[in-house]
């Protein structure tokens, strides 16, 4: 749980509920095994035709076949000293070093409602670079706090 969900699954960050607790894992053990087997978790979305990624949110087939068999088996809680010393994850901004520019999206927030369906979003920026060598674009994901944040970095 630790390797594949808590990066986001923890409280206050973006996931939309805590698997923190064996309490709260094992009452989303079927549901996290079909978003598993379905393709939704962990979110990844990169094709693998373009690339291998050293952040990729992969989950090897062994690895679901362990939440396989534990959810077959009852999800029992198991031995409370087998378990990993306990991840400390960064707060705030995520992405090593400060970012060279930032351009923003638009002059005023995009308010995110409590509840329904957000329609996918486009956003454009006026703002044009010109260079005297190569630019490079990587695409960052910042998780900061309740808020999603894909970043293009240009080098």
């Amino acid at each position: 749980m630790q390797k594949h969900y808590l990066e986001c699954h923890r409280t206050g960050d973006i996931g939309p509920f805590s698997l923190e607790a064996y309490e709260d894992v094992v009452g989303w053990a079927d549901t996290s095994l079909e978003v598993i087997d379905n393709g939704c978790m962990p979110p990844w979305h990169a094709d693998p035709k373009h690339g291998s990624f050293a952040n990729a949110r992969e989950m090897s087939e062994a690895d679901k076949q362990v939440l396989r068999d534990w959810v077959a088996a009852g999800a029992p809680k198991g031995d409370v000293t087998d378990l990993p010393e306990p991840v400390r994850y960064a707060q705030g901004w995520q992405i090593g070093g400060e970012p060279d520019l930032v351009v923003n999206m638009r002059n005023r927030p995009y308010v995110v409602p409590a509840e329904g369906v957000i329609e996918y979003q486009y956003f454009g920026s006026s703002r044009i670079l010109v260079a005297t060598r190569g630019i490079s674009v990587e695409f960052g994901v910042a998780l900061m706090g309740s808020k999603l944040h894909w970043i293009p970095s240009f080098r």
